[in-house]
Parts: structure tokens; sequence; C-alpha cells
């Protein structure tokens, strides 16, 4: 009888704790499903957009959305972040979050069509080979898909100490092949020149690749290669007989030099230069998402991205915003007569506008463009004239020239009539003034372009 009793207890005892186990464990998976973050989207790509301006666009997105205590949480792996923020409600907080992989332009591309990405961040235009990869999603060339967020000049930085102010592309173009090996052989000082680059998961790689050494020229093999532009900079900044490439946002504290093209004047990547595209190594930074996406915080963010708000973002990180503003500048002096009383007269836009390849159509940036130069009239209160310039890659006859430059510029005033007030008769220049190499087949097309010119327009009193 005892026995049975006994076991009896034993039977109670050991019913009681499992119930009570079971009991923390559900409490404790309650609590833990509660603390998880809900995951709005993830970015991967670039490590240009992904080292510092993609985090800071994020923070400043949470905080719109109401979040607090919004700070970057470190992941093990190397390039990787998490943006975490706390949002409060009525049934207490939740924690958002959104993911940051930054292994370089291609990796995005390959994410998203892994499902591993809601959004790529890329330091290039998309491949033909990406878009055909990710048809299904979309065509990724085009405007719904396609966003320029920031424009940026492809740096060319050496030592402090280094005496050259200025190289041209087809000489950057023999240094970092290796034809080119001392700084002598350039006017400085008799010491090797040692290269540094990005890898080749980089869009800034590819951009330098497709720039400066086209297809058919290699890297020299002893050029040392970095993941992180940060690192990069930091080397070349710390060797004598450095030099290196880097976005604007990652000069630090190495020497900047002013950058030339076969027929182009040498210029630094200031800040019309670069967000005009003048400078030959300007580039743009891109956002790539899929179509029909059912998130609305991707189309909610990229929105903010492009906004007067997110540009500002763009601009505090080191980045050249689209945000539009006026500038004087300067003309060359053998430039015609009404373009330099114009250019005297009046102040230069930072936007210029491009078209498609092959094509009369604005390009997407050029599209989006539009909207911010209405916007930036509608505050003006119809108080400036505007003048159009249009420009053209060189042709067989002058005339040509003219007529393509002219027709460029009507259709970029088409558009803005009934939108903007006091648009002065389009003036054409023709092939005058290059910002590219017009012996190359593909780099020409950047000079058929249109600028925008504002003056005040003359008090009736």
């Amino acid at each position: 009888m005892r026995f049975r009793s006994q076991r009896h207890f034993l039977i109670i005892i050991s019913c009681l704790c499992f119930s009570i186990f079971t009991a923390v464990r559900l409490n404790a998976a309650a609590v833990s499903a509660a603390d998880k973050p809900e995951l709005l989207f993830r970015l991967a790509g670039s490590n240009t957009v992904g080292g510092r301006l993609a985090p800071a666009l994020v923070m400043e997105y949470l905080r719109d959305l109401g979040a607090q205590n919004v700070h970057v949480v470190p992941s093990h792996i190397e390039n990787e972040v998490r943006i975490l923020g706390s949002q409060y409600g009525n049934d207490g907080s939740q924690s958002i979050a959104v993911d940051i992989s930054a292994h370089g332009s291609s990796t995005g591309f390959k994410w998203l069509n892994a499902g591993r990405a809601d959004i790529a961040m890329s330091s290039r235009a998309i491949k033909q080979s990406e878009v055909k990869l990710l048809e299904r999603f979309g065509d990724m060339n085009s405007f719904d898909n396609e966003h320029v967020i920031a424009i940026d000049g492809l740096a060319i930085i050496v030592h402090p100490d280094n005496s050259l102010n200025e190289l041209s592309k087809p000489i950057l173009k023999r240094i970092f092949s290796g034809e080119i090996d001392n700084w002598r052989q350039l006017g400085g000082d008799d010491r090797a020149i040692t290269l540094y680059a990005r890898d080749d998961n980089s869009g800034t790689w590819d951009t330098f690749r497709s720039l400066v050494l086209g297809k058919k020229t290699a890297l020299a093999s002893g050029a040392s290669r970095y993941e992180s532009n940060a690192e990069l900079s930091a080397q070349v900044e710390a060797d004598r007989g450095g030099i290196g490439f880097v976005p604007l946002a990652a000069v630090a504290g190495s020497k900047l030099l002013a950058v030339s093209d076969r027929q182009t004047r040498a210029m630094k990547p200031e800040r019309i230069n670069v967000a005009t595209e003048d400078y030959p190594l300007a580039r743009r930074l891109y956002l790539y998402s899929k179509s029909n996406i059912d998130n609305p915080h991707v189309d909610d963010f990229l929105s903010f991205v492009l906004s007067e708000k997110g540009q500002s973002i763009v601009e505090n990180i080191g980045f050249i915003s689209q945000n539009i503003i006026a500038v004087e500048q300067q003309a060359d002096s053998s430039a015609p007569a009404e373009y330099l009383q114009l250019t005297q007269q009046s102040k230069r836009l930072s936007v210029n506008f491009y078209f498609s390849p092959a094509s009369a159509v604005l390009d997407n940036k050029g599209q989006r463009d539009l909207l911010r130069l209405e916007g930036y009239f509608a505050s003006s209160d119809g108080k400036q004239r505007v003048s159009l310039v249009g420009f053209s890659d060189v042709r067989s006859k002058s005339s040509l020239e003219k007529v393509l430059a002219k027709h460029r510029a009507l259709m970029v005033k088409n558009k803005l009539i009934g939108k903007v007030e006091n648009i002065e008769p389009v003036m054409s220049l023709g092939a005058f003034m290059p910002i590219a190499n017009n012996g190359d087949v593909v780099a020409k097309m950047k000079n058929g372009r249109v600028e925008v010119w504002v003056s005040s327009v003359p008090s009736s009193n």
C-alpha cells in the first residue's frame, strides 16, 4: 500500500513538473515572438551605396515611420548591418528592422534573383545579362524599376605630398595597366607607383574598368584589391607612391586629382561638374526594385530616397544630390558670343538632360529631373527666365550637329511648356565643348545633352 502511494505521489509530481516546464517554454516562445523584429525589407549590393549612404537613408526613413531608438546593429559578417528601431502603439512596442548587405553591385542582382533581397544597390547601371536574369520581375531598365538615387564622381586619389594635380584618362589607363610604373615618367618624384583598386564584385571597379581601362586592357597584376572604399583610401593616404580610385565620399585625407578626357578640359569632381555629369568620371548610383512587389515599404522607401529630404541626406553623406541649385559658371573663352553672354548674365542649374541610347527619349533620370525642375520653378513665382542649350556629339557635318542639338533642346522645352514660365528660344551649340571622347562610340553619346540656365526676369517698373 505504501509502495503504491509513493508511486502515485511520484506520478503527480512528474505531471506537475511537466506542466510547469511546458508553460515556461510556451511563455518563453511567446516572449521571443513578441521581441522578434518585423523585417520591413532587405537591401543588398554596392559597398559604395551600402557603406554609409543606405544606412543613413534607412535610419531616417524609420524615424519618419515614427520609430524611436533607431540604431545600427553590426553583424558578425563584414559589410552587413541591421537597422533597428521601435514603434510604440496601444498594444505595446514592436521592433522593426531593415537588413543591409554590401558586398558589391553584382551581388545585389544575384540576391534579388535568389529572393534574398528586395532592393538591389548598384554603383553602375544594370548589365544586359542581369536584365535578362531578372526579367520575370519586370523590365529593370524601366522608369518603375530603375531609380537613380545620387550622382558620384569617381575620385582619383594619390598621397597628399604627390606633386601632380591632374591626369588624363589615357594616362590613367597606362598607369593602371602597369605601362607607366614610376611617377618620374609623369614629371613627379623618382618613386615606384603603387596601384590600389576595388575588388571584382564592386560596381566602383566596373565603372573604372568601363570608363578608364576599357574591355581590352587588364588591370596590372600587382594592384592591391579591396572590398572596402575606406580601407583603400587609407592605404593610398599612407603610401607616397600610391594611386587609387574611390567614391567622392571616401576621399578622406588623400589628394584629389583633376581628370580630363580626349578633347575635354581637366576638371575636379566639384558639385556642379558632378551633378551635371560633365566630370569625365561622373557616375550614377542606383537602386533597383521588382515590379508588383507586395510590400508597400519598398515603394515608400524609394519615394523617400528620391524626395528632397532623402536627397539632402545624400548630400550630407558626401555624394551629390539631385536637388536642383543654381551656380555661377564661366564659359570657355572660345565659346560662341551668344553663349558667353548667356553665362555672364545667368546661373547654371545643376542638371543636364540626357537621352536613352540611340533615342530621342529622355532617360529615366531625365524624366524624374523634369519633375524636379517643375518644382524648382514653382517656387520662383515666374521671376526667372529659362534658357535651354542643346549640344550634340560629332557628326559628318556641323549643320547636322546644330540640328540635332536644337532638336534635343526643343524636346525638353516642349516637356516644360505649360508647367514652366518664361522659357527663352532654345540655343544650339552643336558639337562645341564636348564632355566625353567623341572617338568612343559609347562615350560620345554623353555629348548629346541639354543644359539649363536661369536669369532674373527684368522688373516691369
